[in-house]
């Protein structure tokens, strides 16, 4: 693929999740909830702004050829969506935020809640205060896509489909680096896009991965854009802002960061670029903000003061997520300081008093590391793999390399990336990839919490664009140690990838196992979904009936089900709820009649919905040779 097909793949995906989200926006504001319509507008708007990008870029060609193109792009695009569509219905996400809210606020918007209109209250969802107040681009677009395919696990598949977008414009922007050579410019791309947060995110509803594929396909852009892009590159950054500041309130402050960087750079270098930087900002910042993320962000601001409400605004009504679920160490140091430790500890994601990080040396590697990647999600020490420390030092070590035979012999210069400036052509492209790298490095530590990374995601970026800029403007030495540093970033890529695939397999092999008991027991099935509600569809997906057990106080306490104390509780209110079911149908029973008196017609098949999750995390890591899981 050329650099233009590339760009119009990557902005085409891009466009296909913008549109899904604003056309399911305005429905909110007109008080419709998600149709499953909207995916077939969504096709629409897509292949009309495909036509449109690519008669841009190829103003002579007959309309036939502009055809076979617009269709080669669609298909592409078509292909890859229908097959991430389908391997994420493969896999069960087995994660527990990913569960608690991400996937309940996808069912609840796909059953009709109008976030708009109708605030969200606990008795109806128990994260309700999540629900209402974080950013909801992905559950919007996801929900979309669930009330289409009706199958819930589908609805992970934008996880892929942006990661996929990062990877087609990262490509765009480096086809153009002469040194760097075709090949080179794919394997880089394709690092880049597989950042390990995005990696291991995949198969959950975690949304941070898609803020890493966002954040990348900002950087790319604004290279292309550098380099002699256009309208519609401006046009596809706008639509990256309105969906970053919609992934979660970092986007907001990310976005604004990167853009405010980028415009610094257009004004000291290149102030042609400000006439599409500028309303590409403008318009992006407002529409996500005003628009598509009118809730949370005016609602928040206006009903409790800040528009990151709950974690800011009015006094006693915030809430700290941070303290217990930091290392103790960590509640002492400053945020350098937890960067430092996190990077260089052995991969790890307990907390509190357990979460005492072990420092290791670089390019060591040990089972227990790779424990954590079984099922993923949510690593907090060393979340970029266990060999990305020895990156750092690698990378390190091109800086400095870099700078010494800089002043033995010039560097080989790249034409394209030399406008606007008066320093020598090989001085200058140094100089600036050096700056890129402190502007990424410099957007991650607006975050006092950055060294976790699915917080910061775009760190993994920094080792690798310090290889590009040795692959493509250095000299022997320096090009020799940039290509074994993406090998290192390739080996780690691949650790963490092979051990999370295996155990999300596992894991989902051992859920469908289940499933498959419940539907198989002649027994009435009760389950107790504790804090998983969201996980009633998948039972009726699978056609299972079932006794939905009240939320008991005293049953949240016991966790396990072969408690002789749990297994009564169970008992007497699936008993309990079992009868209330009978008068329903029946109203001339006697007032006396209880399920619990009459043993020989009822008995159940108790579902404790945690216990069931756990014994899938078992499973994997049984499968894995371990003993216990690593929560």
């Amino acid at each position: 693929m050329t650099g233009k097909e590339c760009f119009v793949a990557g902005s085409s995906l891009l466009m296909f999740v913008f549109s899904l989200l604003v056309i399911a926006t305005a429905g909110f504001f007109a008080g419709w909830p998600i149709q499953s319509g909207y995916i077939c507008l969504t096709l629409l708007f897509t292949a009309v702004y495909t036509v449109a990008v690519v008669r841009h870029y190829h103003p002579g060609e007959a309309r036939r050829e502009i055809l076979m193109m617009v269709g080669k792009n669609l298909l592409v695009c078509g292909l890859l969506v229908g097959a991430f569509t389908l391997i994420s219905g493969l896999f069960y996400d087995v994660s527990y935020d990913g569960q608690v809210y991400h996937q309940e606020a996808v069912v609840q918007l796909a059953e009709g809640w109008n976030p708009l209109t109708d605030y969200m209250t606990k008795n109806r969802s128990n994260p309700a205060m999540l629900l209402n107040h974080y950013a909801k681009g992905p559950w919007i677009y996801g929900a979309a896509l669930y009330k289409t395919t009706g199958h819930i696990e589908q609805s992970k598949a934008f996880n892929w489909v942006l990661m996929a977008a990062g990877f087609f414009l990262t490509l765009a922007a480096l086809r153009d680096l002469r040194r760097l050579g075709r090949k080179n410019a794919v394997w880089l791309s394709l690092i880049m896009a597989l950042n390990p947060v995005t990696v291991y995110q995949l198969f959950s509803f975690y949304i941070d991965g898609q803020l890493a594929s966002l954040l990348l396909c900002l950087l790319a852009l604004g290279r292309l854009l550098w380099t002699g892009g256009d309208r519609f590159a401006a046009a596809t950054m706008a639509m990256v802002l309105v969906l970053l500041v919609n992934i979660k309130f970092t986007g907001v402050v990310y976005g604004a960061v990167a853009m405010a960087m980028l415009l610094g750079w257009a004004l000291l270098l290149r102030r042609d670029l400000v006439r599409l930087l500028l309303p590409a900002t403008v318009v992006g910042m407002l529409v996500g903000v005003l628009f598509a993320g009118f809730n949370p962000y005016v609602t928040n601001t206006v009903g409790f003061g800040h528009p990151f409400y709950p974690l800011y605004g009015r006094s006693g009504a915030t809430m700290d997520i941070m303290t217990t679920n930091s290392p103790e160490p960590f509640l002492q140091m400053n945020a350098l300081e937890k960067l430092a430790v996190a990077t260089f500890s052995q991969s790890a994601n307990k907390v509190g008093s357990e979460g005492l990080p072990v420092l290791k040396w670089p390019f060591s590697l040990s089972g227990k590391e790779l424990e954590v990647f079984l099922l993923g999600a949510d690593i907090r020490l060393a979340g970029f793999g266990p060999w990305f420390s020895g990156a750092v030092v690698l990378a390190l070590g091109v800086v400095g390399l870099g700078l010494a035979d800089r002043r033995k012999r010039p560097l080989t210069a790249n034409a394209a990336t030399m406008p606007g400036t008066t320093l020598p052509p090989d001085r200058a492209s140094v100089y600036r990839g050096l700056g890129v790298v402190l502007c990424v490095l410099l957007s991650g530590l607006v975050n006092p919490e950055s060294w976790w990374a699915r917080y910061s995601p775009q760190y993994w970026l920094v080792p690798i664009l310090l290889a590009v800029l040795a692959m493509a403007e250095g000299g022997r030495r320096l090009r020799g140690l940039g290509y074994a540093l993406v090998l290192v970033l390739t080996v780690n890529v691949m650790l963490v990838a092979t051990t999370y695939v295996f155990g999300n397999a596992v894991a989902s092999l051992s859920f469908d196992q289940g499933i498959a008991e419940m539907k198989e027991t002649p027994l009435t099935v009760a389950v107790a979904f504790r804090e998983f509600p969201a996980r009633r569809v998948i039972l009726t997906e699978k056609g299972i009936e079932y006794i939905r057990l009240r939320p008991l106080p005293e049953l949240l306490d016991i966790p396990y089900a072969d408690d002789l104390a749990w297994k009564q509780l169970l008992q007497n209110e699936a008993a309990a709820q079992a009868t209330q079911e009978r008068r329903r149908r029946n109203p001339l029973m006697p007032a006396g009649w209880s399920v619990a008196d009459q043993p020989e017609e009822v008995y159940f098949y108790e579902v404790d919905m945690r216990v069931f999750l756990d014994n899938c995390l078992w499973a994997a890591h049984l499968a894995a040779g371990l003993s216990e899981p690593e929560h």
